[in-house]
């Protein structure tokens, strides 16, 4: 497991919820209604972006393109072009 940089500890409000601070999502490069991965590991919960997937395939990928509101992966963008 590769080791942290910063923590700092926080509580669970009433619901379950906890803030993530500016500082962490600026150094996370996260913004206002970024999807989330939530994981739960034997030695604890992590938190990290997540990765969103292709509307035809369903991978994983970190590059989309926009074709009619959906987001395809390259591969996909190039099935679709050739039929």
């Amino acid at each position: 497991m590769k080791e942290f940089k910063e923590f700092l500890e926080r509580n669970l409000d009433g619901l379950g919820r906890v803030v993530v601070p500016k500082q962490f999502r600026y150094r996370a490069g996260l913004g206002k209604n970024d999807l989330l991965r939530i994981e739960i590991w034997e030695d604890g919960i992590f938190i990290r972006p997540a990765l969103q997937r292709c509307f035809l395939c369903g991978q994983e990928h970190k590059e989309f393109s926009k074709v009619e509101g959906k987001l395809l992966c390259a591969d996909c963008v190039q099935k679709v072009k050739a039929l």
